[in-house]
């Protein structure tokens, strides 16, 4: 098919793009408005959520949080997942991936160093019966006021408090990487919640 002459040419080429533009623009305004609005409406309610960041990644996205007053680590994480799921349903069931803060305090640095060694051991053998006891030996060793590990299903919850200062992890229970196979799995933006 032939174009009449080149300004047909011009003005398909500049309605094709304002037409990219537009729809480009309109669905970023809606993936602020309708998916991390209602996700950081949701974070912002939350006692134990000091502050967040909402953040679109390839994928899917990555909620990274400060916590503290944290009581049950297992039970925050449920929480900050339902909370993700509030923008999560209007975009079709994408990927959220959780990512705790870790606050700099070199005491609890060490006795998480500590607790990897077991947490990684029970990842090995599949045995986690002997998480809450390396956790209670963790505490007293290191001298810290709080050393707790929850297990379900998919992660093992670890949270340690010394002096005001709280230090939480969430570790996939798969210990491999993330893939399709392994969906839940720890990735570079997080854990995956959703």
């Amino acid at each position: 098919m032939r174009l009449p002459n080149n300004m047909s040419v011009r003005m398909a080429a500049v309605s094709a793009a304002i037409v990219v533009l537009l729809l480009s623009a309109g669905f970023t305004g809606y993936r602020k408005l309708g998916v991390m609005e209602p996700m950081k409406r949701a974070l912002s309610e939350m006692e134990e959520v000091r502050k967040y960041e909402v953040q679109g990644v390839k994928g899917g996205t990555r909620i990274r949080v400060s916590l503290s007053g944290v009581d049950d680590l297992a039970a925050t994480v449920a929480r900050l997942a339902e909370a993700a799921s509030s923008g999560v349903a209007a975009i079709g069931g994408r990927q959220v991936w959780l990512s705790i803060e870790e606050p700099r305090d070199p005491l609890l640095a060490n006795a998480m160093r500590q607790m990897d060694f077991f947490v990684q051991e029970a990842l090995a053998t599949g045995m986690f019966t002997h998480l809450p006891r390396a956790a209670s030996q963790i505490k007293t060793l290191n001298g810290i006021q709080r050393c707790d590990v929850g297990i379900d299903a998919d992660n093992i919850y670890i949270s340690m408090a010394n002096d005001g200062v709280e230090l939480h992890r969430v570790v996939p229970r798969s210990g491999a990487p993330a893939t399709d196979a392994h969906p839940n799995a720890h990735s570079r933006e997080g854990v995956r919640i959703w």
